[in-house]
């Protein structure tokens, strides 16, 4: 395989490298910056905070426990939960605010566990719920189950 010698190269050769470096980097930078703007231009705004505190509850025998034990603290709060957390029985209890789905297994996967939790915020959530879902996730099947479940 020929390596150029970059050692050996002339001055205007050096040039000439730098500059084509430089012009590719600077296509390369805006490409980018148009595909972020892209990107950005149909992302909806967050819901305003309620509060001065949010609780994030994950899922696991951590939380499990931590809600029996606290459940006055956890009442108190603003409460954003993730992915799978309407199965559970604290749901409907909690009735947190904001529900993130960001397990990519929700938009990539069919059927099975994700459709347990899509049934289950469907058939438990009789309050008003803050969907957050990522840009990513569009145009996906789960998309199409989320918005006949909540319109």
């Amino acid at each position: 395989m020929f390596m150029p010698n970059f050692g050996r190269m002339s001055k205007s050769q050096k040039a000439y490298k730098s500059l084509a470096d430089f012009v590719i980097n600077g296509i390369n930078t805006a490409a980018s910056i148009v595909k972020v703007m892209i990107m950005s231009k149909s992302v909806q705004k967050l819901p305003q905070p309620v509060g001065d505190r949010c609780l994030v509850l994950g899922n696991g025998p951590s939380l499990n426990d931590s809600l029996e034990k606290y459940p006055e603290y956890f009442a108190s709060h603003t409460l954003m939960c993730v992915n799978r957390f309407a199965v559970s029985h604290h749901y409907t209890k909690f009735k947190p605010a904001l529900y993130v789905i960001i397990d990519p297994n929700f938009w990539t996967s069919q059927k099975g566990i994700i459709t347990e939790a899509l049934d289950a915020i469907r058939e438990k959530t009789t309050w008003p719920v803050d969907l957050i879902v990522p840009h990513n996730a569009r145009n996906t099947p789960m998309m199409a189950e989320l918005e006949n479940i909540l319109f």
